[in-house]
């Protein structure tokens, strides 16, 4: 239990932080980039949608790129069905076993880390969406030929990321 508190709030912390360099529009018209911050193991941005908006974006986003939800978890379904309040927080399990399996038969390990996750929640009003942090398995584990299959996957999050906090 408390390395689950721990990292809800090294997540928070990470989100705070990242709310508080977000920049204000200089005209209506002008939407900034949502705010990015990078920790060990996620890539957290600041959602320019509503918390319904950004899920809903981030399955879309998913389903276009044919990548496979293995499951959804309703942190604060959870909550309350145990009597305690938690803001809108959902995660989501996804990935492709096409590109998935090659790095666990490479390193078994890496099973431990996939499939690939996105937690979206709400804080004080903000919506965030954090990912996994694909620098961090980098680091983490030698792939040698398979780097470039890690990579790859970087920056297809990194365009989900984007695309599901943008406006």
């Amino acid at each position: 239990m408390r390395v689950r508190a721990r990292l809800r709030l090294a997540l928070l912390g990470v989100a705070l932080v990242g709310a508080c360099e977000r920049p204000e529009p200089s005209t209506p018209d002008e939407r900034p980039a949502p705010a990015v911050v990078v920790s060990d193991r996620y890539v957290v941005r600041q959602s320019a949608r509503a918390f319904p908006e950004t899920l809903s974006a981030l399955f879309e986003a998913l389903d276009r790129r044919d990548l496979t939800v293995f499951a959804v978890v309703d942190h604060a379904a959870a909550a309350q069905g145990a009597g305690l309040e938690l803001p809108p927080t959902t995660l989501v399990l996804f990935g492709d076993p096409e590109v998935g399996t090659p790095l666990m038969v490479a390193v078994p390990l890496v099973g431990e880390e996939l499939p690939l996750r996105a937690l979206v929640y709400e804080r004080d009003g903000e919506v965030f969406l954090a990912v996994t942090g694909i620098a961090n398995l980098s680091r983490r584990y030698a792939l040698g030929e398979e780097q470039d299959v890690l990579d790859r996957t970087g920056r297809m999050l990194a365009e989900v990321a984007d695309e599901v906090t943008r406006p």
